[in-house]
């Protein structure tokens, strides 16, 4: 059984969420596509020690496999440990291999949001723009700082 399939299955048998998960772009019409992070909030809601299992798990998993589904569910999992600088890394590197999901910019936005004021202003922008950044902006080098450019180098972002 290939990797990926053995962490989904791992994945399943732990937190009974099922590990089901798409790729969500602007021009789909939905606003989220990816609804993993809420069933496995609300598991561990129910079941708190479920959270540091799942983080012990979550290291194994990604040294065995740096695929979008282990990224973002790894993501997920420090997000909910509340460890937003680690969550903030594994979205930035999931975008790197899809940057037309727009979910993978939210959650990146959700996890800048819980840090200094630099960043939460940074999540502010992503979330009015994640659409656009998910449409346009340019592979390649996906980090903070070239985001930040790319976003100052728009027109101003007006309701409509």
């Amino acid at each position: 059984m290939k990797t990926l399939a053995r962490i989904k299955q791992d994945f399943l048998r732990t937190a009974r969420v099922s590990p089901g998960y798409q790729t969500n772009t602007a021009d789909s019409g939905m606003t989220r596509g990816n609804y993993m992070l809420d069933a496995l909030a609300e598991k561990v809601f129910d079941h708190p020690r479920l959270l540091g299992l799942l983080s012990k798990k979550a290291k194994h998993w990604l040294a065995c496999d740096d695929s979008e589904f282990t990224l973002v569910l790894a993501g997920y999992i420090a997000y909910l440990g509340e460890q937003y600088g680690q969550a903030e890394k594994l979205f930035l590197r999931a975008i790197q291999k899809n940057p037309k999901n727009i979910d993978l910019w939210m959650d990146l936005a959700f996890s800048l949001f819980h840090q200094d004021e630099k960043k939460q202003k940074l999540a502010h922008d992503i979330l009015f723009r994640h659409k656009e950044l998910a449409g346009t902006f340019p592979e390649g080098n996906i980090c903070l700082r070239e985001i930040r450019r790319w976003l100052d180098r728009q027109p101003p972002y007006c309701l409509r």
